[in-house]
């Protein structure tokens, strides 16, 4: 049976979302898409995660395709990433949100 594997290390959460964003820019400016980011604590980029960097940007990748394919023209799509803390204050997970103004699941 075949185990996925993980390749967990430090990255820049903020320089791997513009990276991707900058894969589809093209796409999005070709339907004259808004693309606006919000990274809260992560607009340093010496904030680090610590995760999986290919995976997120695979799911990243296929979650921001997908809202500029259901986007009318001169839509707009929001890009948030928040530090997500317990009630001590310490960083537990990281929340990343791509929400879209396009029809939706019914």
């Amino acid at each position: 049976m075949n185990k996925l594997k993980m390749d967990v290390h430090e990255f820049s959460l903020k320089q791997a979302v513009e990276e991707i964003i900058s894969i589809q820019i093209d796409q999005a400016n070709t339907k004259q898409i808004q693309i606006d980011t919000s990274f809260d604590d992560f607009e340093n980029e010496l904030t680090l995660v610590n995760t999986d960097m290919r995976r997120m940007q695979q799911v990243l990748l296929n979650l921001l395709s997908n809202a500029i394919k259901f986007t009318n023209r001169n839509g707009r799509i929001d890009i948030s990433c928040s530090n997500i803390k317990n009630l001590e204050g310490q960083s537990t997970h990281v929340e990343i949100q791509v929400k879209d103004d396009g029809v939706g699941m019914s």
